[in-house]
Order: structure tokens, then C-alpha cells, then sequence
């Protein structure tokens, strides 16, 4: 982490956790670090320059020598030929296949102004039922935040580019005390610029402070008291300071503004008010975050633009709507000052459980997946990018997430906290970049989630989405084990779909367009060799 134009090294943390239950439990970290819950080695790494533990059981299968095709669209043809050991299969719940039937805030019928008929689906087939509608897509990116250059063109456009790269949407950037008033933490507003050219004038840039001046800190530093997810009222705001931070933060929407030349979508009200490290961070328990939402949201409302509030964005999914109970408490006590519920996954980063909890029924606001990343030896292969997707599946389908995100855009560290490696280089990018474009590129801002019912195979994940204004689909297929798959998939509700176009990142390709397969009967098979990720899209 860069503070005071210093590097501060995170501690590494090591500890077999356990699943959380309260506020007490002890988690790994994120924002660079480690994990919470069931994990066999986490460790905290937050900061530029830190290290983290080794990964035990994070993924399936193996992968082999990879040759880059083309990227995102564009033709680099880099090849490098590394192969890499089998690592262990999937720890907890990849057992199964997918069934992704609607949950929380489902609607049926037709989500592009006309008349959705579902049909009856054959035997065997997995199901794509398009006229029952989730969540609205808001997009998927990553964060700038700590980093010590600002991104380059071509990097802007690998990232965020819908054509030539893999067209994020989302770009979260950190915000610190500079003396009275609130900026940058890290990264640059021209990479706000940067990205919002690329993405072709769509993206949405957002800030998250990780602690208050340390002036208004119960310790009188702005960094942690290092007790992990052990809650120490030593690393708090003070009560009666709730009110001159949230106005301090409620200026940075226009500093950001002379800055990057728009306007600011939104600000959380705290980085994981659930973690404890040795680096700059702000503890909240549950009722604490639902005052200061109650002192923020007023005063960005009052703005113009108003900017959305975002929180609480926990270490782990569990602390939302269990555990710490951030959700529950924020719709319950502050729900007209809230926008946007965000949570982190590290509860999950060395694994590949694809389900998350679900929210409760009645929930408005979306929910967006705010960081996650893996902390293990470095792996630029299928098997990071494997975990990448099912990570994003299981956000979507379960969690019902709206929107995803990496950590970094580029790792600041030497693991796989980033899209790209440690130095930012666009030759040959690890796999976990292409397999998040599985999504990023064809799900776009806009898009609805569809249900999904039926088995494909074992640790085969399934997702679909749909334009409601075109009625444009694609169905995101995830194998993450070694063997070869072919699910027949019915597309309920797509009688005018006569052809859909597979998009395959595997170990030799990078979202590479295939033949178009023919529907036939609203059905197609997907061929899913081991280790891959499919989306196709409609004609």
C-alpha cells in the first residue's frame, strides 16, 4: 500500500480459519490478502510489496502448454509454452453441475416490451429460461487503487475496450485524507480519462476511503491495530467526528470531477470495516456503519449530480447478511440512504464454491461483488482463470450480484491479485483476464440474468443473460474439470434464435470466436472441453 509516498508491507497472517458466525470470528483478509472461513492457509496482504501463503485445493484440473490466440478481439498471437502440474480438484461444492434456477427477485415474462412463451424443455437438456428475469446487470472491473503509475493506452484498452480488450465497465479507485481533503489513494484520475475512452463513454468510476485522518481515529493512526477480524475498538472513527468525515468525503465528488473531467458514481462508506491489518483501515460494527451511512447519504444526495452511496463491503459475503449482519442492519435502519449493497468474497478465494448467500427477500438495492482475488503462487494459467469464472458465476446466480470485480487491475504484488501481472505487461496475460471477459465483453450494462435450471455435468457451471432491448443472449459455460462436456441447452423463450457463436478461452485461446452453431428447435449442444470457458452469444 502507498501512503505518505511510502510503501507500507502488510504482515502476513497465517492461521487455518474458521467460518464465520459473529463479529468475533477471525477472517483472512482481502484487498490484496488472504481469506476468511474455510481456508487451509490464509494470509493478509493488502499492501504493495507484501507476500501471501500458499494455496491449498483452490482449483480443478490441469492445464497445459498455452498458445495465445487472439485477445479480446484483437490478434496478438504471443505464444508461450509453460506447463504446469495438475493442482488439486475444487474443495468445497464443485461437485455437482449447476442448477442456477432464480432465486431472490425474479420476475417471469418479457424483459424487451413484447411476449415471452416458454416452452417445455427435452429431457436432459439444461434449461435457459428467457422470460424469467433477475437482477440488471451493472457490469464488472477492478481498482487502481495504491498503484504508482498511472495506466498506459494500450493497458486502458485490454481492459476496457468492448471490441479490442475485454470491456469493463467498473473502475473503483481509493480515496485518503490529503490534508484536509479528500483524494486520490493511489492510481490517477487519467486512468479514470483513460478508461472511460476506452470503454467508449459508458464506464462508471467509484471511490472507497480505507481509513479516516488519524486525527478522528480512536488510536490516533490511520492504520490498523493488526487483530485481523477480531473487532478493537482501538481502530474506530470517534462518534462525535462521524459528521467531518462524511463531509470531507462528500467533497471529493468534485475534486474528482476538475480532476478526471465527469462525474463520480458513487462512494462506499468503508474498505471491510470487518478487517483488522497492520495498513490503513477503519473498523465499523454494524450499527456504527448504519450511523454514518445515516451522516453520508444526506450529503451526497445533496450534490449535483447526487452520488450513490455504496456499503458495507465486508471482508467476506458472510458478514452481509450473517455473521457481522452489515446488510440486514443497512436495510432495516438506513435503507433510504442507501443505494447499492457491496460486499468482498474472501471467505472463498481459495476455492471454487459456486454458490454465495442469497439475499433476503425484499432487498432493492443491487448488490455488487466489490474485490476478490487469489493470493497464491503466481499462475497465469486455465486454472486461475477457471476459478475467476466460477467465482463470478457463483457471485451472479447465487449471490445475485449485479456487478463484479477483481482487486487490482494490475498486481502490485507478485501472485494473482491482478488482471495483470506485477509490472502490467499486455504480452501473453494470464488466463484469469480472458476468462473474466467471458462476461465482461458479451454481458453488457443493461443486461438482465436469466434463470438456468437442469444439470449440464459435473463441475459444470452454466449462467445466461439477456439485452432487454434486442433480446440478444449469451450463455456463459464454465468447465472446471478436465473432461470434455456437451449439454444440450434449450433456450426457453428463443424461438427467434436460429444461431448462437461460441467465444472460447481455453489453454491455446483467448475469447476466440468459433463456427456459429445452428438452433434448432430452440436447441443447441455446447461442446465444453475440460477446462475452459464458453460464452455464446445469439445471433
Amino acid at each position: 500500500m502507498q501512503a505518505n509516498g511510502q510503501l507500507l508491507i502488510a504482515a502476513t497472517m497465517l492461521g487455518a480459519l474458521a467460518a464465520c458466525s459473529s463479529s468475533s470470528n477471525t477472517y483472512g483478509s482481502s484487498d490484496g490478502g488472504g481469506t476468511e472461513g474455510a481456508s487451509d492457509a490464509s494470509t493478509e496482504s493488502d499492501a504493495p510489496g507484501s507476500t501471501t501463503g500458499s494455496t491449498t485445493g483452490s482449483t480443478t484440473g490441469a492445464t497445459t502448454s498455452t498458445t495465445t490466440g487472439a485477445a479480446a478481439g484483437s490478434t496478438t498471437g504471443t505464444t508461450t509454452a509453460t506447463t504446469t502440474g495438475t493442482t488439486t480438484g475444487a474443495t468445497t461444492g464443485t461437485t455437482t453441475g449447476t442448477t442456477t434456477a432464480a432465486t431472490t427477485g425474479s420476475t417471469t415474462g418479457s424483459s424487451d416490451g413484447g411476449t415471452c412463451t416458454p416452452g417445455t424443455t427435452p429431457g436432459g437438456a439444461v434449461s435457459v429460461n428467457l422470460c424469467t428475469v433477475n437482477q440488471t446487470m451493472d457490469g464488472f472491473g477492478a481498482a487502481d487503487v495504491f498503484a504508482g503509475s498511472a495506466l498506459t493506452s494500450a493497458q486502458g484498452t485490454l481492459f476496457f475496450d468492448p471490441t479490442n480488450g475485454i470491456g469493463l465497465t467498473l473502475l473503483r479507485m481509493g480515496i485518503q485524507d490529503n490534508g484536509g481533503t479528500a483524494g486520490l489513494n493511489g492510481g490517477a484520475y487519467s486512468d479514470a480519462k483513460n478508461a472511460m475512452t476506452a470503454s467508449g463513454g459508458v464506464l462508471k468510476v467509484w471511490a472507497a476511503p480505507w481509513s479516516p485522518p488519524a486525527k478522528w481515529k480512536t488510536s490516533g493512526s490511520a492504520n490498523g491495530t493488526n487483530t485481523g477480524g477480531t473487532y478493537d475498538a482501538k481502530n474506530t472513527l470517534i462518534a462525535s467526528d462521524f459528521g467531518a468525515w462524511a463531509a470531507e468525503m462528500a467533497g471529493f465528488p468534485a475534486t474528482f470531477k476538475t480532476n478526471a473531467g465527469f462525474d463520480l458514481y458513487a462512494i462506499s462508506a468503508q474498505n471491510e470495516p470487518d478487517w483488522n491489518p497492520s495498513y490503513t483501515a477503519c473498523l465499523y460494527q454494524a450499527p456504527a456503519m448504519g450511523t454514518f451511512v445515516g451522516n453520508l447519504g444526506p450529503l451526497l444526495r445533496a450534490l449535483n449530480p447526487p452520488v450513490k452511496v455504496l456499503a458495507a463491503e465486508p471482508n467476506a459475503w458472510d458478514n452481509l447478511w450473517a455473521g457481522d449482519n452489515y446488510g440486514n442492519e443497512l436495510i432495516q435502519n438506513e435503507n433510504s440512504n442507501l443505494d447499492i449493497l457491496a460486499t468482498h468474497d474472501y471467505s472463498h478465494d481459495r476455492d471454487m464454491t459456486p454458490t454465495r448467500p442469497s439475499p433476503p427477500a425484499g432487498v432493492t438495492q443491487p448488490i455488487w461483488e466489490t474485490e476478490m482475488s487469489n493470493f497464491g503462487t503466481s499462475d497465469s494459467t486455465m486454472t486461475s482463470g477457471v476459478q475467476v469464472a466460477v467465482w463470478v458465476y457463483a457471485a451472479i446466480t447465487t449471490g445475485r450480484a449485479s456487478a463484479w470485480h477483481c482487486w487490482w487491475l494490475i498486481n502490485e504484488n507478485t501472485d494473482n491479485e491482478g488482471l495483470l501481472p506485477q509490472g502490467g505487461s499486455t504480452t501473453n496475460p494470464p488466463k484469469r483476464l480472458y476468462t473474466l471477459g467471458s462476461f465482461s465483453k458479451f454481458v453488457r450494462p443493461g443486461y438482465v440474468n436469466v434463470s438456468v435450471s437442469g444439470s449440464p455435468g459435473t463441475s459444470v457451471y452454466v449462467s445466461a443473460f439477456k439485452d432487454p432491448s434486442s433480446g440478444k443472449t449469451a450463455v456463459v459455460a464454465v468447465n472446471a474439470s478436465n473432461t470434455a462436456a456437451s449439454p444440450m441447452i434449450y433456450l426457453s423463450g428463443g424461438q427467434s434464435i436460429t444461431q448462437m457463436t461460441p467465444n472460447v478461452t481455453s489453454s491455446s485461446q483467448n475469447l476466440v470466436a468459433g463456427t456459429a452453431i445452428a438452433v434448432s428447435n430452440s436447441t443447441f449442444t455446447a461442446s465444453l472441453p475440460g477446462m475452459t470457458v464458453t460464452t455464446f452469444v445469439s445471433n
